[in-house]
């Protein structure tokens, strides 16, 4: 028995009772009745509980000793332990340390005896009896009761306990809009304690959204209402707002002031909530060598599971994918599991994977899991998703010597980027095209910016000692994982290495990419019509038989990137289903393809080693117009979502330019005839949504647009001409 409850974590005694109870009378003699609650005789009326409340509402860093002056000067005299009692039950007092924004009060008999009676009313359908019940209890503990009552029938008390649980679950925008409304009618009714946690979720929608010029004018509401409270909580978390936003403005200076007071707040609340807060400021300075110590002291010691998967994806995106330590990043990441799919944090995961298949030279991979990303975001963090997709997916088709695409990436989301003040963002990017030729001297103070322009002199003067001071600045300051990434723009001084024999400090994945070995062979494959084949940006004069053009489409799809294969069963029962002796025949069509297509014969070759047969890709990458389809597909969704009408029309008609014909003209095999079907039913689909997008959108359309659209739908009914939506709207473009 000693060892039972040691095991559960419960004392001996505790356990010996139970058991005797459950021998005495079994399991109806463990089932403990609480009587109904009933108001101890020793309680203030409520008029002066609320008197008393209502003096901590109007001043937030009003002391006990001083609130009983303030009453005693009414003619009532109470206790200071009976004021600190009224706080705490209204939820004014005794706030949780870890969870510092959680408006709710403690579990205590009054209010779980509420909880229970508005469930039952609840159930019942009576909803406004259910939330009266709620209105009139001091405070409420965290109960999702609250969110199936509509916010018409709550206090204002009550809808900032809604609000709390509503945080990342409805879009940010929408959000943003309730908890101003709530703090402002806070504000109008004195009830200031509150609308500080007000502000601060509203701070939180701001800073999801990327708004730093509204986050500054919240910030400086905030502290004229925080002026003299001693809340450790509080003020770290309105330290960390102001220090974080600083940096996102790139007001660095201002931002590494506030961070000593930070710090010193950190150390009077350990926690491992105040330490992984603590680690994303650092990460937003560009101190990500010390933010990784904090958010692993965190990560060691937080007990629940969504928090700590939310800190492992910290790790990985902050720590292990910046300090280039890929293998250990993906080891943390396959131990996330709740928080992968959902918002923000699925997006994230989704970034740090992207990350590390990059680092590990996986960029076929690298770019689905960028796409990944864009698809997970959430209409708040979509322009920065944005700019982190682009700049990843150019740094992809530089990889392989794509130049003019890597530019198209980066230049078509510049404006947007600009549009919506993201300074740091836009630097990068100009300093990435080369419209900037140095980093201002006031931004070199973030690391990851100095970075970047000792990378930016290191490709101007192409000396050897520049690339050291560059390497060595990454080395120092974890940016390793950084540096594999943004040298794919410098790679000058790398080829520069190369020839004169020398050590550049890079790992072996990274100089296999076909930017810095031009070895390696780069096919374009274009099937969106007729056939063309691109090797190293050259194209090629080659006849292929349709067999043939069905299985080097096979292999660009399913083969594209060194390391991947394909299943011989699969190949035979596609091509050869009937065959006695397909191994030959295969064996045999993939040499006539090679000569063609001028393939090195040991970069494609069949094993059978450990299982089934397999046709191994050994160190080709192949692209395809279809994959530069999927991308735009997905980044016009995303525009879609941030009402970018007129950009997201340039990238349907991108997209529509890629389709020279119909694909898989005459390939009758069973997977070609899929293909076919699947890449013009999502054409067709993808035109049917523009349809919707000009008809939805009329008053926002110009005429330009809509003429725009009506050219990009008659190349669509060329392609598919039996698309009944299309016909009608071509006829009907009004």
């Amino acid at each position: 028995m000693h060892e039972t409850a040691y095991s559960f974590d419960i004392s001996y005694m505790t356990l010996w009772r139970w058991v005797r109870k459950y021998r005495e009378g079994g399991k109806e003699a463990l089932r403990t009745k609480k009587p109904a609650y009933k108001k101890s005789w020793k309680r203030l009326s409520k008029s002066i509980e609320k008197k008393i409340m209502f003096l901590k509402e109007q001043n937030p860093s009003l002391s006990v000793s001083r609130a009983r002056q303030l009453m005693r000067r009414t003619g009532i005299e109470i206790s200071n332990k009976g004021i600190w009692n009224v706080w705490t039950r209204y939820g004014l007092s005794k706030r949780s340390i870890k969870d510092p924004l959680n408006p709710f009060g403690i579990s205590a008999p009054e209010s779980e005896d509420g909880i229970k009676r508005a469930k039952m009313f609840v159930h019942n359908g009576d909803l406004r009896a259910a939330a009266k019940i709620l209105n009139n209890l001091p405070s409420m503990p965290k109960d999702p009761v609250i969110e199936k009552i509509p916010e018409k029938l709550l206090s204002l008390r009550r809808k900032l306990d809604r609000l709390y649980l509503e945080v990342h679950k409805i879009p940010y925008p929408q959000y943003l809009r309730k908890t101003r409304r709530v703090r402002r009618v806070l504000e109008r009714k004195g009830y200031i304690y509150s609308s500080v946690i007000a502000n601060f979720l509203e701070l939180m929608a701001l800073d999801a959204m990327k708004k730093p010029q509204e986050q500054i004018k919240v910030l400086n509401l905030l502290g004229r209402k925080m002026r003299r409270v001693k809340d450790s909580s509080l003020l770290f978390l309105f330290y960390f707002q102001q220090a974080s936003t600083f940096a996102y403005l790139l007001k660095l200076k201002k931002a590494m002031n506030i961070v000593p007071k930070c710090r010193r707040y950190v150390y009077r609340l350990p926690q491992p909530y105040y330490w992984g807060t603590f680690g994303s400021l650092l990460t937003a300075i560009g101190n990500y060598k010390e933010a990784f110590r904090y958010y692993k002291m965190a990560f060691e010691k937080e007990k629940d599971r969504e928090h700590s998967e939310h800190l492992a994806i910290c790790m990985a995106l902050h720590g292990y994918s910046m300090a280039g330590e890929y293998s250990h990043g993906n080891r943390i990441l396959d131990t996330v599991q709740v928080l992968k799919d959902r918002p923000m944090s699925g997006t994230t995961y989704s970034l740090a994977r992207a990350y590390m298949s990059f680092g590990q030279a996986n960029l076929a991979d690298a770019s689905q899991f960028y796409l990944e990303a864009l698809n997970k975001a959430s209409k708040g963090e979509l322009y920065n998703l944005l700019y982190a997709t682009s700049v990843g997916l150019a740094a992809v088709a530089l990889a392989v010597n794509k130049k003019q695409e890597a530019k198209i990436y980066l230049q078509k989301y510049l404006p947007l980027i600009k549009k919506q003040r993201l300074a740091g963002n836009e630097l990068v990017m100009k300093v990435l095209l080369g419209l900037v030729a140095t980093v201002p001297r006031e931004f070199t103070l973030k690391p990851p910016l100095h970075l970047l322009n000792l990378l930016l002199r290191a490709h101007q003067t192409m000396k050897i000692g520049d690339y050291r001071k560059a390497f060595n600045h990454a080395k120092k300051h974890a940016l390793l994982g950084l540096f594999h990434r943004c040298i794919i723009f410098f790679p000058e001084p790398v080829l520069h290495l190369l020839e004169k024999g020398k050590h550049t400090g890079l790992p072996r994945a990274i100089l296999t990419l076909p930017i810095f070995d031009q070895k390696i062979p780069v096919y374009h494959i274009k099937f969106l019509g007729d056939l063309v084949v691109s090797k190293n940006q050259h194209y090629m004069r080659t006849k292929l038989t349709p067999k043939e053009k069905a299985f080097l489409i096979h292999l660009a799809l399913k083969a594209h990137a060194p390391g991947k294969f394909i299943i011989l069963h699969d190949l035979y029962q596609n091509f050869w289903p009937h065959s006695t002796d397909p191994l030959n025949l295969i064996a045999h069509l993939i040499t006539k393809i090679k000569k063609k297509i001028q393939l090195p014969s040991h970069l494609l070759t069949i094993a059978s080693r450990y299982g089934e047969p397999k046709l191994i890709n050994n160190g080709i990458h192949i692209t395809t117009d279809h994959s530069e389809f999927e991308v735009l597909l997905t980044q016009i969704k995303t525009l879609e979502r941030v009402n970018e009408w007129q950009v997201m029309l340039r990238e349907y008609v991108r997209a529509v330019k890629l389709f020279r014909g119909a694909p898989f003209e005459k390939m009758y095999d069973g997977w070609s005839e899929n293909m076919r079907r699947a890449i013009l039913n999502q054409l067709e689909l993808e035109a049917i949504n523009l349809i919707k997008v000009c008809s939805e959108y009329k008053n926002l359309n110009p005429p330009r647009f809509l003429t725009t659209a009506k050219k990009v739908l008659k190349k669509v009914s060329k392609i598919i001409p039996y698309s009944e939506e299309i016909i009608h709207f071509l006829k009907n473009p009004h």
